[in-house]
């Protein structure tokens, strides 16, 4: 699979709200520990997701921002739907193991448990969601930060295939609603993508 597409499906995980300035504090273990579970304990009870977003991606080679947007929804158990609208139509749908690519006049079924890299991509797209990535030492290294009213997620992709193209990726948690609202991506092009979302709306499990 091209680079280009890879870098295409990371951008799934990102899902923001808007833009909060403020400094970014660090907190100690015991209060990380704490922020970690209570983000799981939250996520694990929305049944699903859906939204529309914008989303900025800022190529340093070309000195340019390349602004994009389309609609994604999430249900469990690992069900997303990630589509873009503008400027160009594409999608990516996950289903069972299965990631299917569809673009106008064209569609390609994936297998992802027969594509080590895709797969990686698709279980940290699915963990982003759940939060699951927040206990997973074996895909991610973790560091709980504040800024403002939210919570942040750093992490560091400790499996090889990832370090190749993707540098960190930062989530941005409302704690209340145990939402990701923003995600950060560094790539180690320099390259970074972000990702605004409007009209959140879920559902929560009885």
């Amino acid at each position: 699979m091209k680079r280009l597409n890879i870098i295409l499906f990371v951008s799934v995980l990102a899902m923001l709200s808007q833009h909060t300035a403020g400094a970014q504090k660090s907190v100690g273990t015991d209060e990380a520990a704490k922020m970690v579970q209570e983000i799981i304990s939250t996520t694990s009870r929305i049944s699903s997701i859906s939204c529309n977003f914008v989303q900025t991606k800022t190529i340093v080679t070309l000195d340019s921002k390349v602004v994009s947007k389309g609609k994604m929804s999430f249900s469990r158990p690992a069900d997303i739907r990630w589509e873009y609208t503008e400027p160009h139509r594409y999608a990516m749908v996950m289903h069972d193991g299965i990631a299917t690519i569809e673009s106008p006049g064209r569609k390609e079924v994936i297998d992802t448990r027969k594509n080590k890299v895709f797969q990686q991509i698709c279980d940290m797209m699915l963990s982003s969601v759940t939060g699951d990535c927040l206990s997973n030492p074996e895909q991610f290294s973790v560091t709980m930060m504040k800024q403002d009213k939210l919570w942040l997620a750093v992490l560091l992709p400790m499996k090889k295939e990832m370090k190749q193209f993707l540098y960190t990726v930062t989530l941005y948690y409302a704690p209340e609603a145990g939402e990701v609202v923003k995600v950060e991506m560094k790539e180690n092009t320099g390259d970074t993508t972000l990702i605004q979302l409007n009209d959140i709306r879920h559902e929560i499990a009885e």
